[in-house]
């Protein structure tokens, strides 16, 4: 079937050029990007999610959100959990903002646990990739992920507000939010909310027809103020979130212990449930200078309250846990909490020396408490803090050839409470305690990239970058079981620095009425940071230890629009990842958790109020296995959408309606760590109406 679509596509895509239109574009500015540039502007692979795309695609995971754009997989934990994979990579290699601040909660720590950003108030969702990532820290080492909304309304210029509401049928899914801006002369102010309630998902055709304790309840809540007077914008926004959701797949007999096994009458233990609370103060002032090259001075804070318990729920009534499945339950077994107190600030200048030559100089500075109790707290308490400095530069060397240059220094510290170890780790874990020390990393990236324009309709990029992180916390001291990945972590706080020489190449031809973006990469690894089979057993499961080894990944990216008058667009799109180890024991074995090779096409109509479009894509079977992991089947996942904005007396209503999954396909995500226990959900229709006045 997909040959076919393909095939279709492909014609669709040279039909006659009279039907074609000049269409121009429209500037679409990079939040992230300090030099304040557009996105055709861009050296680097830049992909904005906005408008009508984005709110098809909002769901309550920014992984999931994510997981259609090029290059962009997700790596899920059910509904509620689930963060980018970038070119193969994700977790620490991968940094996600609010605003351009660090999203400073646990979700790198374990991937059963959600990253705590509010995309449902986004006005759009930006992916860098680069030297524009590079200068956020060595987290993005594969890439940032910046969510976009107006919680500091600096720029508010009249008032209004928006009212949302939204059903789903696959999980009787209720979503409501509202926001209201409002301009008072030299002041701003805006507030906004959301709830978004779902019970535990329908999965496709099959035996089993709900996906248990897979529920969702999540609540946010901001208001904003700001002021402006000449040169000078300042403004604070306090935020609260709070969020309930099922760890499907967390549950199981608790065989670890070889004494119980076989035993029928053995009791299961109840559903893993999550109950995360963060309050959040942002803040942000931009002075324009306009002192000679010196431009601005922005100023960007952060600071978050994070706290999350996790454990499983007794279930002595299966009846009343299914009512309950919102969190409301008062019995839990083996609860762990984890708690994050941090903070980041960022400090940068512009400067422009003439027209080719403009740039940013920063300075970051990062503090973090981390501390965890319970069975699952498996890091031990750790103080981390991080000290940078970055510059990036644009420099036109000719009208047809740009250059970009970005360079971070970074200072990373972990001291970690070493009192909290015992002699069972010792034994377990097969360290010795007094070589967990505290640790300090001094290290550097440089990224450089050139863009030649061959026409006013073609245009070449190259970036390379020699990109270096700290090891994370978790993968130093970590010691214990890890009930989400069924495996028994240990960390060796003797690790280096990992590092990485990164190549990227592009070409875009935008034509009259056609876009064509290509890009090929490879990221050669020193010191790859990952978990090794240690071939035994602690309490009944594997030991994986973190370890380092060389690697490399390399893939593609290739999008081809074809757009007519009567607005219809179509588009061809394909991406690629393979990653192997490049020494050692496991030289030329595939790394873990690599995401399947995609196709599709994409078909939209937009004409004055209307909008529709039809989404294919195919993932192949990934089968280019890592050691003790089983093949994922392929799968054809068919999305369609239809929007109407009517215009009215005192504002604009907007009606929309998706279809997901509309071939009701079991599927399951390869960069899941749950993939064989937990399949993507069902058919699903999604009805939603706002109102802006």
């Amino acid at each position: 079937m997909l040959q076919r679509i393909f095939v279709f596509g492909l014609c669709a895509l040279v039909l006659p050029a009279s039907w074609a239109e000049d269409k121009n574009l429209e500037k679409i500015v990079v939040n992230a990007d300090p030099l304040n540039r557009g996105l055709n502007e861009l050296m680097s692979p830049v992909q904005v999610l906005s408008d009508d795309e984005l709110q098809a695609r909002n769901s309550a995971s920014i992984g999931e959100t994510l997981s259609q754009s090029a290059g962009i997989h997700n790596a899920g934990y059910g509904s509620a959990v689930g963060r980018p994979v970038m070119r193969g990579l994700g977790g620490a290699r991968v940094k996600v903002m609010q605003n351009g601040v660090d999203s400073m909660d646990v979700a790198t720590i374990s991937p059963d646990h959600g990253v705590a950003v509010d995309s449902q108030h986004a006005t759009q969702v930006e992916i860098l990739r680069g030297p524009s990532a590079l200068i956020f820290g060595s987290e993005a080492m594969a890439g940032a992920v910046n969510v976009v909304d107006q919680r500091i309304p600096l720029n508010v210029q009249y008032n209004q507000t928006r009212v949302a509401s939204e059903l789903s049928s696959v999980d009787e899914g209720q979503l409501l939010s509202l926001n209201s801006q409002y301009s008072l002369g030299q002041y701003g102010a805006q507030f906004s909310a959301s709830q978004r309630k779902q019970e535990d998902y329908d999965l496709a055709s099959g035996d089993e027809k709900t996906l248990h304790n897979s529920d969702v309840l999540m609540q946010n809540l901001n208001a904003g103020f700001a002021w402006i007077s000449g040169n000078l914008q300042a403004g604070f926004a306090i935020s609260t979130m709070h969020n309930e959701f099922g760890l499907p797949g967390h549950e199981h007999h608790d065989d670890h212990d070889p004494d119980h096994a076989g035993h029928e009458d053995e009791e299961e233990e109840g559903a893993a449930r999550v109950d995360m609370d963060q309050t959040r103060l942002d803040v942000n002032a931009n002075w324009a200078m306009n002192s000679g090259p010196w431009q601005s001075l922005n100023w960007k804070m952060g600071l978050v309250d994070y706290k999350h318990s996790e454990g499983h729920v007794e279930e002595h009534d299966e009846d009343e846990a299914v009512e309950e499945a919102a969190g409301e339950h008062e019995e839990h077994a083996g609860l762990s909490t984890f708690k994050r107190k941090a903070v980041e600030s960022r400090l940068s200048v512009n400067y422009q020396a003439d027209q080719k030559n403009k740039g940013v100089l920063g300075l970051q500075l990062n503090n973090s408490d981390f501390s965890a109790d319970g069975g699952e707290a498996i890091v031990p308490n750790t103080h981390s803090t991080g000290l940078a400095l970055f510059a990036l530069h644009s420099f036109a060397i000719r009208d047809d050839l740009n250059t970009e240059l970005a360079a971070r220094l970074e200072r990373n510290r972990h001291d970690v409470d070493t009192s909290q170890l015992t002699s069972t780790h010792e034994e377990e874990c097969e360290i010795d305690i007094s070589e967990v020390k505290d640790r300090q990393f001094n290290h550097y990236s440089l990224s450089g990239g050139l863009q030649f324009k061959a026409s006013d309709q073609v245009s070449v990029r190259s970036n390379i970058s020699r990109v270096s992180r700290a090891p994370a916390a978790q993968e130093l001291y970590s010691c214990g079981p890890h009930e989400s990945t069924e495996t028994f972590e240990v960390g060796d706080s003797q690790l280096d620095d990992e590092s990485a020489i990164t190549m990227d190449v592009g070409l875009a031809w935008q034509g009259e009425n056609w876009l064509v973006d290509a890009s090929i990469y490879r990221n050669n690894f020193s010191n790859f940071i990952y978990q090794q089979n240690q071939n035994r057993e602690e309490d009944g499961l594997a030991v994986y230890k973190y370890v380092q080894q060389d690697a490399h990944l390399q893939g593609y990216e290739i999008n081809v629009t074809r757009s007519w008058e009567n607005g219809v667009q179509v588009q061809v799109f394909a991406d690629a990842v393979v990653a192997k180890f490049d020494a050692g024991a496991q030289k030329d074995q595939y790394l873990p958790r690599m995401p399947a090779n995609r196709q599709g096409l994409d078909i939209s109509f937009h004409h004055y109020l209307w909008g529709a479009y039809a989404r294919l894509t195919h993932y192949q079977k990934q089968d280019k296995l890592a050691e003790q992991e089983t093949a994922t089947p392929g799968f054809d996942q068919l999305n369609m959408g239809l929007n109407h904005l009517t215009a009215m007396r005192d504002g604009e209503l907007k009606l929309y309606a998706v279809l997901q999954n509309v071939l009701d396909e079991e599927m399951a995500y390869h960069t899941s760590f749950v993939k064989d226990e937990v399949s993507q959900p069902g058919r699903n229709i999604k009805l939603g109406v706002s109102y802006l006045f």
